[in-house]
């Protein structure tokens, strides 16, 4: 039988630009000429106006061309949690019986369905991790991209709001992104390097969570990806859009301020 798929419709580029207030593509854009040739990007995309500029264009269009994907994908994580939820009231009520001498310690209890549903909330917990680890790789490695196309330095990339307890938007990205990549590391590490608590660190700060006495990461090699977004989004997806183009306007003006483009 033929199903349907509902999902969500690609917004304009001109929408895009408008309701997240991307100063610098509210300029015409041009094809540029260099030695007498049409210029391209190093993507080998015909260049607008300048570098800069065809890098936001090539990040707007990263966004409106995943954003179907994107919200499905987070409409997912956000479903899940009820789900969980659901799965958890089940498995509190088989508890709720009634303890009977005849019925032996278990009371009666359903142990078929207390694993059916135990497994139940396995699969939910780690299927979620997957769906914001891939939100979270999906637009960290495009922030990343766009950050070396503009040529922004790391200490700008760290200083731009909206900030999370000191730390921005696109650190959140890169730790959580290193998180979904190497936890299984993290959780068998008995002493952490550098770049470990470096990552670890910004995930301690965003979500407030300090590191145990003892210096253990493993606390924080569970799926943090799902935590990260709820940072973000607080579970709305247009939010999670806000913040993103929120700090990269932020970043787009610190580095044209700083080479004194307009």
């Amino acid at each position: 039988m033929n199903q349907t798929v509902n999902v969500h419709s690609v917004p304009s580029y001109d929408e895009l630009v408008a309701r997240n207030g991307i100063t610098i593509l509210q300029a015409p854009g041009d094809l540029t000429i260099r030695d007498g040739d049409i210029a391209m990007t190093r993507w080998g995309d015909l260049m607008l106006n300048d570098e800069k500029y065809s890098a936001v264009v090539r990040f707007v269009q990263f966004w409106q061309y995943n954003f179907p994907t994107l919200r499905t994908l987070f409409d997912m994580v956000v479903a899940s949690q009820a789900e969980e939820e659901q799965a958890q009231s089940e498995m509190d009520s088989l508890g709720s019986t009634a303890w009977h001498p005849d019925k032996g310690l278990l009371g009666g209890l359903d142990l078929a369905a207390l694993h059916a549903i135990n497994e139940r909330i396995g699969a939910i917990q780690e299927s979620r991790g997957v769906l914001a680890g891939t939100i979270i790789l999906v637009i960290g490695r495009a922030a990343a991209t766009l950050r070396n196309d503009l040529g922004a330095t790391m200490d700008e990339w760290r200083a731009v709001g909206p900030l999370m307890h000191g730390r921005s938007v696109g650190e959140a990205f890169e730790a959580a992104g290193n998180n979904f990549r190497h936890a299984d590391e993290w959780l068998v590490a008995k002493t952490p390097n550098n770049q470990q608590l470096k990552s670890v660190s910004v995930l301690s700060d965003i979500l407030q969570e300090p590191l145990p006495a003892n210096g253990s990461i493993r606390t924080f090699a569970r799926d943090i990806s799902v935590d990260i977004l709820d940072a973000l989004s607080h579970r709305d997806f247009v939010k999670l859009e806000t913040a993103v183009f929120a700090f990269i306007n932020g970043l787009i003006a610190r580095v044209q301020s700083r080479s004194g483009c307009p």
